[in-house]
């Protein structure tokens, strides 16, 4: 049992130091995924500030293991492209790239949806511009 409180329950009327604790909570939280992800291509899949925690010694703490992910050597190259590729801003060559892929689905038919859900959750351009 981890001892501590979700990144969701502190935000509210919380002290500058310990918002300042609790970003870092998340960064250090998205590097363990990326480690995850990448060294052992299995990963938690749910990260929301519900389940990322900031435990009473300052560390990270991540719960709530029910929607983990294994990720294949494909998919991983997939999500690199789409990284790469949403740095052009070029909706045409994001949604080829897709629709290539078999490994990488959505539930919608919709382009403008698709590539509005790849940009939010996987654009790293930190001038935060849209695609065109």
């Amino acid at each position: 049992m981890l001892k501590g409180r979700t990144i969701s329950s502190l935000m509210d009327g919380a002290d500058a130091e310990t918002k300042a604790a609790a970003f870092q909570a998340v960064e250090d939280v998205a590097e363990a995924i990326g480690a995850m992800m990448f060294g052992a291509k299995f990963f938690h899949a749910d990260p929301h500030p519900g389940n990322v925690m900031l435990l009473d010694d300052g560390r990270a703490g991540l719960i709530d293991f029910g929607q983990c992910v294994e990720v294949s050597d494909d998919s991983l190259r997939m999500l690199c492209h789409i990284v790469m590729l949403l740095r052009t801003r070029n909706k045409f060559l994001i949604s080829q790239a897709v629709a290539q892929n078999e490994d990488f689905s959505f539930n919608t038919d919709d382009t403008d949806l698709q590539l509005a859900l790849l940009h939010f959750f996987f654009d790293t351009s930190p001038s935060g511009e849209g695609l065109v």
